[in-house]
C-alpha cells in the first residue's frame, strides 16, 4: 500500500551497550512518556538535521562526544572548533542595542568590538580538535 500523504517512516537501531551517545538517547526516550516518544525521536533527528544543514559534521562531533554529562559550554566547544566565529558577536546587533541604550555608535567603535583574541591553552586545544574533526569529517564542499 502507498503512502498518500507525504509521510516518511524512518527506523534505526541505538547500541547503548556500546556507544555512549546510544545510551544517552536511550535514556532519554525511555524517561520520555510513551506517547511524546515518537514527537521526541521526531525532534531528535529534526535537531540533527538542522545543525547539519549549518554544516555536516557537527551532528557527528556531538554523537561522538555527547555524554550523560555533556554541557551546553561542550556543545558550543565542538561547534567552536568547526566555526571558529559561530558565537562571536554580531556587530549589527551590539551596534542596536547600544543605539536603544541611547548611545549612539560610529562605524569605527563598532569595528572595535571586535578584538584579537589571545591564543591561551583553551584557543590551543579548538585548534587542535578543529584540526582532528577535518580528518575525521573532511567537508565535502
Amino acid at each position: 500500500m502507498a503512502n498518500t500523504d507525504g509521510a516518511r517512516k524512518i527506523a534505526f537501531n541505538l547500541y547503548p551497550t556500546e556507544e555512549i551517545g546510544d545510551k544517552l538517547a536511550s535514556d532519554l526516550l525511555d524517561e520520555t512518556r510513551l506517547k511524546e516518544r515518537g514527537r521526541t525521536m521526531r525532534a531528535f533527528l529534526l535537531t540533527g538535521a538542522a545543525l547539519a544543514a549549518i554544516d555536516r559534521r557537527i551532528p557527528n562531533l556531538i554523537a561522538e562526544l555527547a555524554t550523560k554529562d555533556i554541557t551546553i559550554r561542550d556543545i558550543e566547544r565542538i561547534i567552536s572548533s568547526v566555526i571558529p566565529d559561530a558565537f562571536s558577536p554580531d556587530e549589527a546587533m551590539v551596534e542596536t542595542i547600544l543605539n536603544r541604550l541611547g548611545q549612539s555608535v560610529t562605524a569605527e567603535q563598532s569595528k572595535s568590538f571586535k578584538s584579537e583574541p589571545t591564543k591561551s591553552e583553551e584557543d590551543i586545544n579548538v585548534i587542535k580538535t578543529r584540526s582532528n574533526s577535518n580528518s575525521m569529517f573532511p567537508d565535502d564542499d
